[in-house]
C-alpha cells in the first residue's frame, strides 16, 4: 500500500521555519556572538565593567520575542557584558527564528546574519560560584546566575529573586528579594533570563496560558475562562473531566476542569504535584512529587485531602508515566539506567509498585513513551538518527522498529482505537495524523497528513503536553501567551541595598 503525504492546504499556515538559511552558531560564546554583531555596527559601547546605571525598570518593546519549534526548548536571551543591550531570539513575520540585538532605549532591533541561537557564555569562575549557590538554595531555584557579587535565580513558579552572596563563605548574606515574576520557563527547565557583569538583569515574561479544546479541523475554544500556568492536560476515561497541572506562587498542583461547565477544582494539595495521569479505575489520579527527596509516583482521589498513597519512588524516575490499560504497570521515562545513557524508557512493574525494568536503554535520548490502548504497541521518540523522530515497535519486543515521522517529530499520542498516531512535526509545527494498518507484528503506514498548526501550543519535554478525548474527536492543549517584550532591571545590587536599608529602618 502506498504511503500518501498530505500537506496542509494553506500556504500561509504551512510555511516552515526556514532555519537552513541562517548559519547556526556552534560552539560560540555569547561574547563571540556580540563581536559578530559589533562587526555590523551594532552597539558600539565599551564591553566589560561599564558604569552602573541607576536602579530601575526598562521595558524593551519587541514583537515576537522567543523562538518557536525546537528552539522553544533553548536559551533565548542574553545581555551584553556591559548591560547596555539585550541579545535575543525572535520570530520574523515569515516565521523564521533569527538572532537580534537591541540597545536599551532603542525602539528597533537589529537582526544578525551570524546565527539564530544563543550559547552559554558564562565563565568557568561564574559557573563554579553558581554551583555553590545552587547547593545553598537546594530545590528552590530552577536556574541561577551570578553577577556583581549577587546571585539571581528563578523559582519553579517563574518568580525572579536576587540576594548578595559571599564567595568565601558560600553563604547568602541578606534575605533574598523578589525582583520579578512570570519568567518564561521551558519544558526542559531553562529559565529565560540573563545577567550582565554590572548587575543588570533581563528576562522574557510569560503571561497566563489558556487551556483549550481543539477539534480535528483546528477550531478551538477555551476549556475554562480562567487563565493560569497550565500544563499536562489529560482527559478522564469518560471524557467528562480534564486533569491539568497549575503552577502558581504557592507551588504546583493538579486541578480538574469540567468539560461541560468549565468549572475548575483543586485535585491535589501537595504544592508539589504534577504530571498527573488517570489510573485504570478512572476515578483516581497518579502524579509525581519530590515529597520524599526523590521523584516518586503517588495516587489519590481528586479533591481528597487525605495523605496520598505512595506507589513507587526511585532516583532514575523522570516522569509519572502512562498506565497500561490492564493496570499491570506504568511505562515511564527514566534517566541513566545504564552509565551515561541519558533518557531511557522503562516499565514500573508489579502494578506500579516496582521494580523498574529497562525497556529502551542506549546511548541515545529516548523519551515520550506511550503504549497503544490495546497494550500491543509502544510509540516513543529517539534521536538515534541525529534528530528526534517518532518510532513504533511491538510492546512484546518481538518485531521490527518502524520510524513514523520523516521530518522530525515529538509528542506521540495514540488514537483510542489504535489506528492513528498523532505527533508534533518539528519543522512545520503541525499536528500530524498518521493512519496505520496493523498486520500481525508489523505496522504499515497508509497515510500521513497535517491537521492544524500547533506552534502556539506549549510543547512537552519528556511526555506529550496534549491529549485526545476518549471518542477521538477533540484534543486538550495548552495555548501559550507570547511575551509582549523584554523586561530589564538595571543595577540590581543597588536595588537590593535600597530594599535592605528600608527593612532595617522598619525593624
Amino acid at each position: 500500500m502506498t504511503l500518501v503525504d498530505r500537506e496542509p492546504r494553506s500556504a500561509e499556515l504551512t510555511r516552515p521555519l526556514r532555519l537552513g538559511r541562517l548559519a547556526i552558531i556552534a560552539g560560540l560564546t555569547v561574547t563571540a556572538v556580540l563581536i559578530a554583531l559589533l562587526s555590523l555596527g551594532v552597539g558600539r559601547s565599551t564591553f566589560g565593567f561599564a558604569p552602573r546605571m541607576s536602579p530601575g525598570h526598562i521595558e524593551v518593546r519587541v514583537q515576537n520575542p522567543g523562538g518557536s519549534g525546537a528552539y522553544a526548548f533553548r536559551r533565548q536571551i542574553a545581555m551584553t557584558p556591559d548591560g547596555s543591550g539585550v541579545v535575543f531570539v525572535m520570530q520574523t513575520e515569515e516565521g523564521e527564528n533569527v538572532l537580534a540585538t537591541q540597545q536599551l532605549g532603542s525602539e528597533t532591533p537589529v537582526i544578525s546574519d551570524e546565527g539564530d541561537s544563543i550559547t552559554d557564555g558564562r565563565s568557568a569562575k561564574a559557573k563554579a560560584i553558581e554551583a555553590k549557590a545552587t547547593h545553598v538554595l537546594t530545590q528552590r531555584a530552577v536556574e541561577l546566575r551570578y553577577a556583581a557579587g549577587h546571585i539571581v535565580y528563578v523559582r519553579p513558579d517563574g518568580s525572579l529573586w536576587a540576594a548578595p552572596f559571599d564567595q568565601k563563605t558560600n553563604h547568602i548574606t541578606a534575605k533574598p528579594v523578589q525582583i520579578g515574576s512570570n519568567v518564561a520557563l521551558t519544558g526542559n527547565g531553562i529559565a529565560q533570563f540573563a545577567v550582565s557583569k554590572n548587575g543588570n538583569v533581563a528576562y522574557l515574561p510569560e503571561g497566563p496560558r489558556s487551556l483549550v479544546i481543539v477539534t480535528r479541523d483546528g477550531h478551538l475554544h477555551n476549556a475554562t475562562e480562567q487563565h493560569r500556568l497550565y500544563s499536562n492536560p489529560r482527559f478522564s476515561p469518560d471524557g467528562k473531566t480534564i486533569a491539568v497541572d497549575i503552577n502558581d506562587s504557592d507551588g504546583r498542583d493538579v486541578w480538574t476542569v469540567s468539560v461541560d461547565s468549565g468549572a475548575l477544582k483543586r485535585a491535589t494539595f501537595e504544592l508539589d504535584a504534577h504530571d498527573a495521569v488517570w489510573a485504570p479505575d478512572g476515578h483516581s489520579l497518579t502524579y509525581t512529587s519530590y515529597r520524599l527527596g526523590a521523584l516518586g509516583i503517588y495516587r489519590s482521589q481528586p479533591g481528597v485531602k487525605a495523605k496520598p498513597d505512595s506507589v513507587f519512588t526511585a532516583q532514575p524516575l523522570a516522569y509519572s508515566g502512562e498506565w497500561l490499560r490492564d493496570g499491570s504497570g506504568i511505562v515511564t521515562t527514566a534517566s541513566n539506567l545504564s552509565p551515561n545513557s541519558g533518557f531511557d524508557i522503562a516499565f514500573v512493574s508489579n502494578g506500579g509498585r516496582g521494580p523498574i525494568v529497562p525497556v529502551v536503554v542506549d546511548r541515545f535520548e529516548t523519551r515520550f513513551p506511550v503504549v497503544s490502548r490495546d497494550g500491543k504497541w509502544l510509540a516513543y521518540v529517539s534521536n538515534i538518527g541525529g534528530r528526534d523522530e517518532v518510532y513504533v515497535r511491538p510492546w512484546s519486543r518481538e518485531g521490527a522498529v518502524i520510524r513514523i515521522s520523516t521530518r522530525g517529530g515529538t509528542e506521540p499520542v495514540w488514537s483510542p482505537d489504535g489506528r492513528d498516531l498523532f505527533y508534533r512535526e518539528s519543522g512545520s509545527q503541525y499536528l500530524i495524523d498518521v493512519s496505520l494498518r496493523i498486520a500481525g507484528e508489523s505496522v504499515l503506514l497508509t497515510e500521513r497528513r497535517g491537521m492544524f498548526p500547533i506552534g502556539d501550543m506549549v510543547p512537552g519535554f519528556t511526555h506529550a503536553n496534549f491529549d485526545i478525548s476518549p471518542d477521538g474527536q477533540k484534543f486538550a492543549m495548552v495555548l501559550r501567551s507570547p511575551p509582549g517584550g523584554i523586561k530589564v532591571l538595571t543595577n540590581v545590587p543597588e536595588m537590593l541595598r535600597a530594599v535592605h536599608r528600608a527593612r532595617d529602618k522598619t525593624n
